[in-house]
């Protein structure tokens, strides 16, 4: 679908079909004049599509791509659900900071803190969820490989150091967890499977704690929409607040979300093998392995932590919900198995 800003109206045929968003994408465009002059930018001639859309319980923002001959082509990102105005201006300076120092994510043209829209140069690609939504298996390993040498140039850039892996924090609280499930003040989906994978996870502690690791500055949100891919080239966007924490913290989130969602990797047994179908990052990230102690533990906790937040009732869970518990039960059978 495509817009021209300036233009009189919108086709009917196209209000009609998109009539439930058009409100949000309005209210998106409303902003665009004052940012392109911000960014001495034509304000009118653009043709505007949809990139992408997000409502749900984190996140409700939308981000329409905007194309003219004779001009980059850029990206209007507009949250609808604002966050803390510190933590918005933070995320704007982190990322035009990464620019500046070389490591490839958009580069912000303006913005606009009062109502969180921002104007950035667009990437042409995938997002990796996209990238990766494929039974080839060659096409994956290369998507992901790209990823992995963005992530480790990123970690990179704030400097690494060497640390040994304390699982302490992380333990201590699944203690707590399990005492609350087996009194019933707590519950989980499919609560035997979980206590038994808990329990592995309390049997595999030893192996884990006080391991060499590496440490960096965290994304904080490394989910698979938060990098884009094209050949050879990715970027990342949507960074967090900048903390200090094993690498692995980053890898984990991402590995997870991509075992749980992606419904095209290999599986058998119902089991997903995350070291084989996430083989192709650890090509292209050379800061730690996938044997890393911190990597496995932080791996396996995230798993845990996902299921928690599933409904327990199935009949409660959205579709979304529904196929995340699915993957990540299958991510648990391979982690936790025999």
């Amino acid at each position: 679908m495509g817009e021209r800003l300036g233009d009189a109206s919108i086709p009917r045929q196209i209000e009609q079909r998109l009539r439930p968003i058009m409100d949000e994408i309005k209210r998106a465009l409303v902003t665009f004049p004052s940012l392109a002059q911000q960014a001495g930018l034509p304000q009118t001639g653009w043709s505007a599509r949809i990139l992408s859309r997000r409502k749900d319980a984190r996140m409700y923002r939308l981000i329409i791509g905007l194309s003219q001959d004779g001009y980059p082509n850029l990206a209007l990102k507009k949250v609808f659900h604002p966050d803390p105005q510190p933590e918005f201006l933070i995320r704007l300076q982190r990322q035009q900071a990464l620019w500046e120092s070389g490591v490839p994510t958009p580069e912000i043209l303006s913005y606009t803190a009062a109502d969180q829209s921002i104007l950035m140069h667009r990437f042409q690609g995938q997002t990796l969820f996209d990238a990766t939504e494929t039974v080839d298996s060659f096409v994956r390993f290369q998507a992901f490989a790209a990823a992995g040498r963005w992530v480790e140039r990123f970690h990179r850039v704030s400097g690494v150091d060497t640390r040994l892996f304390n699982p302490k924090p992380q333990y201590d609280f699944l203690e707590k967890h399990r005492a609350n499930l087996l009194s019933g003040s707590a519950q989980v989906a499919r609560q035997k499977p979980y206590l038994a994978a808990v329990e592995t996870m309390f049997d595999l502690r030893a192996g884990f704690e006080d391991q060499e690791t590496i440490g960096a500055d965290r994304h904080g949100d490394l989910n698979m929409r938060n990098i884009m891919v094209a050949g050879p080239e990715a970027i990342g966007l949507d960074f967090r607040t900048a903390q200090r924490l094993p690498v692995a913290q980053d890898l984990a989130v991402l590995a997870v979300h991509f075992g749980a969602l992606n419904s095209s990797i290999d599986s058998s047994n119902n089991r997903i093998d995350l070291d084989q179908a996430f083989a192709g990052f650890f090509s292209g990230y050379g800061l730690i392995s996938a044997q890393d102690a911190a990597y496995r533990c932080i791996l396996r906790m995230r798993i845990l932590n996902d299921w928690r937040a599933i409904p327990k009732d199935r009949i409660k869970r959205t579709r979304a919900e529904q196929r995340r518990f699915l993957g990540l039960v299958k991510l648990a059978n391979w982690a936790f198995g025999p």
